[in-house]
């Protein structure tokens, strides 16, 4: 059993316990400040309850396939394990749509950014979380860096609209977009790059590896012709555990993936589109030990619709 499965399973029992005292406790009283506060107190503890109860006792959802927008299609799909993986195909070689990365800062560092938020200000269809950054610490739900627009730094090569910046270091996976391709080597039209750590897959095949860790992941990938932003969730006992980097590389290889590079996982893997009558996150991230939670992060790429 994992810290977080028994923070969960016996925090919201808890909280509902201390709901229930506190109310029949201010029921009792014949008024005054305390019954208030006791009140007050007992309603604030429900949601904390609820909230702790319902993500415990999740399930994996359905496996589902939809198209997001013309080019872009979301699929949803559940690993043994469990792990619930998010997956969006994108059709690079449409006109109407471009990538769009993390702008460089003209101030002190590149400012913290969640995935969501990213992609409605850019405009992006849909968008993912890319490189590891610095500095970051996550001790609890209210000590954390970065938050938002604080400053950090990307590793790895980034760039932007042909512009590189953040720290030229960490790299072990670069993938260089065009317009219309998306490649491991940079090419004279890539006018956009981000970095990963780990090669999930080269020439078709999964690339062997020791890492044991489930986690969540995210990845970025191509088959020859689209390119895949890919999430598993992860650290959510009954939901989804998460998934090795080897276990990733052999799912997406089994798919038809030419290669994929992992980027930054666990907290900061997040998947977020605008398309539908709502922009929202695609998947469960796990920030600061909390499902369904957004990190701040470093860097992100997306995919904008032009010319409509």
């Amino acid at each position: 059993m994992t810290s977080l499965d028994l923070i969960l399973m016996l925090g919201g029992p808890l909280a509902l316990t201390f709901a229930v005292g506190m109310g029949l406790w201010a029921a009792s009283r014949p008024g005054g400040w305390l019954r208030s506060t006791a009140a007050i107190a007992g309603l604030a503890a429900i949601p904390v309850g609820v909230y702790g109860i319902g993500m415990r006792y999740r399930t994996p959802p359905p496996p589902q396939r939809r198209v997001l927008s013309p080019g872009i299609e979301y699929q949803r799909l559940v690993a043994d394990g469990p792990a619930v993986v998010h997956i969006v195909r994108i059709e690079l070689g449409r006109p109407d749509l471009i990538p769009v990365a993390t702008p460089p800062s003209a101030g002190k560092g590149v400012p913290a950014q969640r995935v969501l938020d990213f992609a409605v200000e850019h405009g992006a269809d849909v968008a993912i979380n890319t490189a590891f950054f610095h500095p970051f610490h996550s001790s609890s739900p209210f000590d954390y860096y970065p938050r938002t627009g604080d400053p950090t730094e990307p590793f790895g090569i980034t760039m932007t609209d042909g512009v590189e910046f953040g720290a030229n270091r960490f790299h072990r996976g670069t993938v260089y977009l065009s317009e219309d391709e998306a490649s491991l080597e940079r090419t004279p039209e890539a006018r956009w790059a981000v970095t990963g750590r780990t090669t999930l897959v080269r020439d078709g095949q999964p690339v062997p590896g020791n890492e044991k860790t489930m986690a969540p992941r995210s990845a970025v990938a191509y088959d020859g012709t689209r390119l895949w932003f890919v999430v598993v969730d992860g650290r959510q006992p009954g939901y989804s555990e998460g998934m090795t980097l080897g276990s990733l590389g052999r799912l997406l290889a089994g798919m038809g993936i030419e290669w994929a590079i992992e980027m930054d996982g666990g907290g900061s893997s997040t998947l977020a589109t605008t398309t539908g009558p709502n922009p929202r996150t695609l998947n469960c991230p796990i920030h600061t030990r909390m499902p369904c939670r957004d990190r701040p992060v470093a860097a992100q790429v997306g995919i904008k619709r032009v010319g409509s």
